[in-house]
């Protein structure tokens, strides 16, 4: 009987834990769910931000990892904003 209980237990957690990590409720068919809007809007900038990065490429990233990410979208060198002193300037390149 106890091993039932717990495999039960075990089950709940992972139901409630599937219900918890979905972002949209359940929508009935032709209905729209708030997420479509959202992702809408995200998307509907993009073409904008991409004709915007290549007229004018990120110069300069905070961390590595977001150096590293912008140089490998623009496939040119970022420099590490955190990196830089008086006398050493360092960029990422978009193949290292």
């Amino acid at each position: 009987m106890r091993t039932t209980w717990h495999a039960t237990g075990i089950a709940m957690l992972a139901a409630t834990a599937v219900l918890l990590a979905t972002p949209n409720v359940a929508v009935a068919a032709g209905g729209t769910s708030p997420g479509d809007t959202e992702a809408e809007r995200a998307v509907s900038g993009l073409p904008e931000a991409v004709a915007r990065l290549r007229t004018q490429p990120i110069a300069g990233a905070e961390s590595v990892d977001a150096a590293q990410t912008a140089a490998r979208m623009q496939d040119h060198r970022v420099e590490v904003l955190q990196m830089r002193t008086e006398t050493d300037t360092v960029f990422e390149r978009p193949r290292s």
